[in-house]
């Protein structure tokens, strides 16, 4: 392949300011990479007297106390990794980490800061986790008087540093938001939002007459179940004797629970509902997954508080052939077994009728219109479930399913339960506005750090100074001829 077909770095400009003069890698940078001084990871200490520089994103990447591990270069230098393309300042006595990392100096034509700023601003063909120093060895470099050197490094750290503050004071708010989340939620589900709202209306029904209505629902759905299922066996009920199958559930023991708002009351999830499950069909048939039409839901789409789809889909002969169940639309999801997610249990609302495999656990309502009101109360009180319900002696994360069942929330009559949702969709959508003010400053502030590189190397950052030594003179003098 000819040179001029190689992949190689690219620049914001193909044209250089007068002053400025192309140079190719071996000109600009001396490959000091050891061949022989170099740590694996797995011989990181997390702490120690050597920082160890390896191609991550963090600029220590570990710590050892073998000196014999210490690089051989004076500081400063430049780390670049192979594999993940960051480019890492290095001003202090450092170990070398073993894979991807090559370590460069500037030749006498780049003042230090300068040469850093350069690999930051060259822009490499992206081929994943495969290996790019080959293309930085075939790209040239450019070339400014030394002074300008001097002056473009100083502008960029200076807006670097104003940069960093920004960011700084962006990765503070994040968390912040996360807490008011919480804050927001524990307050609606004490009472405090619509405390006002309790004070002007005194007579409103209690939330004990919504319980009873959601008992006599639950009663009703299961007596419509059990009858469907004997019509689909071809048998007839005689008598009623049958409905005394159904149990009641036991009403909420109140001993050690929280003192609740007047006019609310205790309810636990199994008084709420029906539950239900799911499985995984037979991975190896594939008439079970094949055009698949329904959902199936798995941990890994538990990413949001509303799930409007999934990314696996199974047929309704999986359904009909395995232990995969529907799961009507509107139900709450619960994790009750998961080693992947290292969170015990992310709840969500299920707002498409689909299926969950055995990790899941999922509660139908008996009343559907409560469902966002019950998934802000049950994401309030989070900590709380993971405590009460954990089952121990377990190898993953995972919940006990009586004890979920047996938990008990705080329910406010219909009314103020509305209203409680209402103000809390309304505050908790304010704090996204303001999430994704922040997400867009960041990328504002990545896109504006890259424009500022390459202002740099346009020649745009800094004026140039007629009088600076042009650069086609500094590599005449280096090389000890004459300037053309």
């Amino acid at each position: 392949m000819a040179d001029s077909e190689k992949e190689k770095g690219s620049w914001p400009s193909d044209t250089l300011p007068p002053s400025w003069e192309w140079i190719p890698f071996k000109q600009a940078y001396n490959n000091v990479t050891s061949s022989h001084r170099k740590l694996k990871q797995k011989q990181y200490l997390q702490k120690g007297s050597i920082p160890v520089v390896d191609q991550g994103k963090e600029l220590i990447g570990g710590y050892t106390e073998n000196k014999d591990t210490l690089h051989e270069s004076e500081p400063p230098c430049i780390v670049f990794g192979d594999h993940t393309r960051c480019v890492k300042f290095i001003d202090f006595n450092f170990a070398q980490g073993a894979d991807g990392v090559k370590v460069l100096k500037p030749t006498e034509l780049y003042t230090p800061e300068f040469s850093y700023r350069v690999l930051q601003a060259v822009s490499l063909p992206d081929k994943g986790y495969s290996r790019h120093f080959k293309f930085l060895k075939d790209t040239s470099f450019p070339l400014p008087p030394p002074n300008e050197q001097k002056r473009i490094a100083n502008k960029i750290a200076i807006l670097e540093t104003k940069s960093q503050k920004t960011k700084q004071a962006l990765d503070a708010a994040k968390p912040l938001l996360d807490k008011l989340r919480q804050s927001i939620l524990a307050s609606a589900f004490r009472g405090d939002l619509t405390a006002e709202w309790r004070k002007k209306n005194p007579d409103v029904e209690p939330a004990s007459a919504l319980l009873d209505r959601i008992r006599a629902e639950r009663r009703k759905k299961w007596e419509e179940n059990e009858l469907a299922k004997m019509k689909a066996k071809g048998k007839e009920p005689q008598n009623d004797n049958w409905k005394s199958k159904y149990k009641e559930p036991e009403p909420v023991n109140t001993k050690g629970l929280p003192e609740l708002p007047v006019g609310w009351c205790w309810a636990k999830l199994n008084e709420l509902g029906q539950w239900s499950g799911g499985g995984t069909p037979r991975k190896s048939n594939p008439e079970y997954w094949d055009s698949g039409q329904i959902p199936w839901i798995t941990p890994k789409d538990m990413k949001q508080i509303t799930i409007s789809d999934s990314i696996d889909k199974i047929t309704p002969k999986a359904v009909k052939e395995s232990s995969a169940n529907i799961i009507p639309e509107g139900s709450i999801l619960f994790v009750v077994r998961s080693g992947i997610l290292r969170r015990i249990l992310p709840i969500a609302l299920n707002n498409i009728e689909s299926t969950v495999n055995q990790d899941l656990k999922a509660l139908a309502l008996s009343i559907p219109s409560l469902n966002k009101y019950l998934l802000y109360n049950l994401i309030s009180t989070e900590r709380k479930i993971r405590y009460k319900c954990s089952k121990s002696g377990t190898t993953v994360e995972s919940i006990d399913f009586d004890s979920l069942k047996l938990f008990a929330v705080p329910l406010a009559s219909q009314k103020e339960g509305e209203l409680i949702l209402s103000k809390v969709e309304t505050a908790l959508a304010n704090v996204n506005k303001i999430e994704k003010t922040i997400l867009s400053n960041e990328m504002f502030l990545s896109i504006l750090n890259q424009s500022i590189l390459n202002k740099a190397f346009q020649g745009e950052l800094v004026p140039q100074d007629p009088s600076d030594e042009p650069a086609a003179e500094l590599l005449a003098r280096i090389n000890g001829q004459k300037p053309a």
